[in-house]
């Protein structure tokens, strides 16, 4: 854990500084993210008003890092506009550290319904993998679709004996830049992207 991490982690045992944090960040993360799908989806500001039936200076508004009056109904237009589904849910104060921690563009970018990676997984190419001894008493594994819930993991227990089902988030992340930890990143941020 960084330093900023650690910091966020005392500052937000105070009610006042957390609430304060927590309900800027919100702010922030929505406005940037409406932004950040926009031009995902290459559209302007006009064109998206005009999708969800409003006017261009009702997008600007809530592309605003300052603004805090969106409503989830304006909200289930953008996700519907931007063939996504909105989720709302309530958090624990410790869930922000990990969301400030991944604050970026790749961060907020979703894939629309239509190339949704988990709807329609793209096909694996069948691969046989030969091992023995040159080929002595060769086993051969035929790993592709169809061959259980995780044949990646299925693979590798019958390569190496041991089976891995999780990342390391160390490794995950590694080469990630790390993102400005206050909520005036997104303000930062908007024009640097």
């Amino acid at each position: 854990m960084n330093a900023t991490n650690d910091n966020l982690r005392e500052d937000f045992k105070d009610p006042e500084i957390a609430e304060g944090y927590a309900e800027s960040f919100l702010d922030s993360y929505i406005a940037t993210q409406i932004k950040v799908l926009r031009e995902q989806n290459k559209l302007s500001q006009a064109q998206l008003a005009e999708m969800i039936g409003t006017k261009q200076g009702a997008i600007s508004r809530i592309e605003d890092v300052n603004y805090s009056k969106w409503n989830v109904t304006t909200l289930k237009k953008l996700a519907r506009a931007f063939r996504l589904c909105l989720k709302v849910s309530f958090e624990t104060y410790g869930t922000l550290i990990d969301e400030v921690e991944n604050f970026s563009r790749q961060g907020l970018e979703r894939s629309p319904r239509e190339s949704d990676p988990i709807l329609y997984p793209a096909e694996q190419p069948t691969m046989v993998i030969h091992h023995g001894s040159l080929f002595d008493n060769a086993a051969f594994l035929h790993a592709g679709p169809g061959t259980g819930n995780n044949a990646t993991g299925q693979l590798h227990l019958h390569l190496f004996g041991i089976q891995h089902s999780h990342f390391d988030a160390n490794t995950l992340y590694h080469n990630y830049p790390k993102p400005p930890s206050a909520p005036s990143a997104a303000r930062n941020a908007l024009g640097s992207w």
